[in-house]
C-alpha cells in the first residue's frame, strides 16, 4: 500500500512540475510574442532614432556607447544603456487595427511617425522601422506599427517618453 501511495504521489509530482514548466514556457512564448524587438540589449550594437524633427544615432563598440549623429561623442552610458533596455523590454499591449487603410495612418501618427527606430545587431542583421505614433486619448498609451507587420498596436506611452531624450542628455 505504501508503494503505491509513494507511485502516486510521485506520479503527481512529476506532473505538477511538468505543468509549471510548460505553462512558464507558454508565457515566455507569449510574452516573446508580443515584444517589439526580440533580443536581448546587450544583442543592440546600433540604433538610429528618426524623429519628425532630428536623427539621433548611436554606436556601441567594446567598450562604450558612441553618439554618431546629430554629432560623434561620447555617449552617455547609463541613459543610452536605459534606451536599449527600453526598446527590448517593450511589448505592444493590444491590437487595435488589422490592416488598416494607409489613409488612416495619420488618425494615428504614423503616416510620418513621431519616431522610426532602427536597430541594427550585433552579428549585422538589422531590424526596423518600428513606428511611434501619436499618443493614445486613452492616457499612457502609444500608436505603434511593428517591423514587417502590417497591424496598429497599442503600446506603453513609456517607450516613446523613454526614447525621446534633448542630446544632452545622451551625451556624455
Amino acid at each position: 500500500m505504501d508503494t503505491l501511495i509513494n507511485v502516486v504521489a510521485a506520479l503527481a509530482l512529476y506532473y505538477n512540475l511538468n505543468e509549471v514548466k510548460l505553462a512558464g514556457e507558454k508565457k515566455k512564448a507569449q510574452e516573446l510574442k508580443t515584444r517589439l524587438f526580440r533580443n536581448s540589449k546587450e544583442d543592440i550594437a546600433e540604433f538610429k532614432l528618426v524623429f519628425r524633427d532630428k536623427t539621433v544615432r548611436v554606436k556601441r563598440d567594446e567598450k562604450e556607447w558612441r553618439l554618431l549623429e546629430p554629432l560623434q561623442d561620447r555617449g552617455d552610458q547609463f541613459t543610452l544603456d536605459n534606451m536599449a533596455a527600453n526598446l527590448v523590454n517593450s511589448i505592444s499591449l493590444r491590437t487595435l487595427l488589422e490592416n488598416p487603410d494607409e489613409n488612416k495612418l495619420p488618425e494615428y501618427g504614423l503616416g510620418v511617425p513621431y519616431t522610426q527606430v532602427y536597430v541594427k545587431l550585433k552579428g549585422g542583421r538589422e531590424e526596423g522601422p518600428l513606428l511611434i505614433g501619436d499618443m493614445s486619448p486613452f492616457e499612457g498609451y502609444v500608436y505603434i506599427r511593428r517591423p514587417g507587420d502590417n497591424t496598429i498596436y497599442l503600446a506603453n506611452a513609456l517607450l516613446r517618453k523613454g526614447l525621446d531624450k534633448p542630446l544632452y542628455d545622451i551625451r556624455d
